[in-house]
């Protein structure tokens, strides 16, 4: 078989005990066979630039809040910068590190979630590859239990029974709905 190349600077032919084509220059050409007098058809080749692997060049940590009250969750986000320049959400791709595990998690799904668990400060940041984020510290607050609220009030006095100028004394007690009780004797407005 005798292989015909219309631009020769396009492709070239190897034929050793199998036949291979390879590119060798940018460009077209048309590429037939010939054999004992026949003439194949042609077939249109195109040759172009090698395409660059496209890589992971940044990551870009996004946490809404630094600060958060234990039991709080917020998304996390991650958006990767590539060597094509194009910036996408890689958030669902990524491997979460914390500092201290015990202050929060990070529950890995396509939409991440970041939990405090705990009073303290924790640093995170995400790796894919051998890219890892920039940090973030995250400082988890514990919440202040709320005033206990007053119930009810309880006159407590020995005798109400008085003869003029007799006198007793008397006590006002409050009760809290965290079970405690408060002597507001001094506090409290006297009805007479």
């Amino acid at each position: 078989v005798e292989w015909l190349v219309r631009e020769p600077a396009v492709v070239e032919i190897a034929a050793d005990t199998s036949v291979s084509l390879r590119g060798i220059g940018v460009g077209a050409t048309l590429l037939s066979a010939s054999f004992g007098g026949l003439l194949s058809n042609e077939v249109r080749v195109e040759v172009s630039e090698p395409l660059e692997e496209v890589v992971l060049r940044e990551l870009f940590l996004n946490l809404p809040k630094v600060s958060l009250l234990v039991g709080e969750s917020v998304e996390v986000t991650v958006r990767g910068q590539f060597s094509d320049g194009e910036e996408r959400d890689v958030s669902g791709e990524v491997s979460w590190s914390l500092s201290d595990p015990e202050v929060a998690e990070i529950l890995s799904a396509e939409t991440p979630h970041l939990t405090a668990l705990a009073g303290g400060v924790t640093t995170v940041f995400a790796i894919l590859g051998e890219v890892r984020s920039n940090e973030v510290q995250l400082e988890v607050l514990v919440p202040l239990p709320p005033e206990p609220s007053l119930e009810f009030l309880t006159l407590e006095a020995q005798s109400l029974a008085l003869v003029v100028g007799e006198s007793t004394e008397l006590h006002v007690s409050g009760h809290y709905d965290d079970g405690s009780n408060v002597d507001l004797t001094t506090q409290v407005e006297w009805l007479v």
